[in-house]
C-alpha cells in the first residue's frame, strides 16, 4: 500500500522549539507518543535523501537520544519505505516523497520573528571561525532581547551574547555581520 505523506511543523512548547510532525494518511505519525525534532535538527539528515537510519520522534523530554523514535529509510526507483524492528512499513511514492521533504525543507512560514533571525544569522555565520572556534548555532530564544551564538572547539564550548530588541530581523541582521566583521577571537 501507497502512503501520502505531507510534513508540518508545529510548535513545541514544552522543549521552547518547533517539531517536524508527520501526516501519513490524514493521520498524525507517531501521534502523542514522541515529540518531533525541531526542523534544524530533523532537515540535517542525509538519510531524508538516502537510505539509512532516520530520527522522526524524540523523547516528551526534548532530548535528542533519549528515547527517540527511528526508522529505517529504504529507496528505491519507484519508492521510499520507512520500517522499523516493530514490523512498521510505510510506503511512499518516491517523487512525492521528495517533493514533500523539498517543500518543507524550504516552508519558513512557520517562523516567528526569532526563529527567522536563527535561521539567517546562521546562513551568515556558517563558515564563521573565531580563534580556532567554529559557528554552531544562533538563538533568539534563551534571553529575551539577546541574540546567543555558539562556537565550539572539540569538547568546549563558548556562547556569545549580542543584545538585540527583538522587533527588527534587519537590525539583527546588521548586528550579526557587525560582529562578523569585527571579531577575530573569542
Amino acid at each position: 500500500m501507497i502512503h501520502i505523506l505531507s510534513l508540518k511543523t508545529l510548535p513545541s512548547p514544552e522543549t521552547n522549539d518547533h517539531q517536524v510532525r508527520f501526516i501519513v494518511d490524514g493521520e498524525d505519525w507517531p501521534g502523542a507518543s514522541s515529540l518531533g525534532l525541531d526542523p534544524r535538527e530533523f532537515f540535517r539528515q542525509s538519510a531524508l535523501k538516502t537510505n539509512g537510519s532516520l530520527t522522526v520522534g524524540r523523547c516528551d523530554c526534548g532530548v535528542i537520544g533519549c528515547c527517540d523514535t527511528t526508522v529505517d529509510v529504504i529507496r528505491t526507483d519507484v519508492s521510499v519505505a520507512w520500517t522499523d524492528p516493530t514490523g512498521l512499513n510505510l510506503t511512499f511514492d518516491r517523487d512525492a516523497y521528495d517533493a514533500e521533504i523539498d517543500r518543507a525543507m524550504t516552508d519558513t512560514e512557520w517562523e516567528d520573528v526569532n526563529r527567522t533571525v536563527e535561521r539567517l544569522a546562521g546562513e551568515i555565520l556558517v563558515a564563521h571561525d573565531l580563534n580556532g572556534f567554529h559557528f554552531q548555532w544562533a538563538s533568539a530564544r534563551i534571553k529575551s532581547g539577546i541574540l546567543t551564538l555558539s562556537y565550539v572547539m572539540r569538547d568546549q564550548q563558548k556562547l556569545i551574547e549580542l543584545p538585540w530588541h527583538g522587533n527588527s530581523i534587519a537590525t539583527a541582521l546588521e548586528i550579526v555581520r557587525q560582529f562578523r566583521e569585527s571579531r577575530t577571537n573569542i
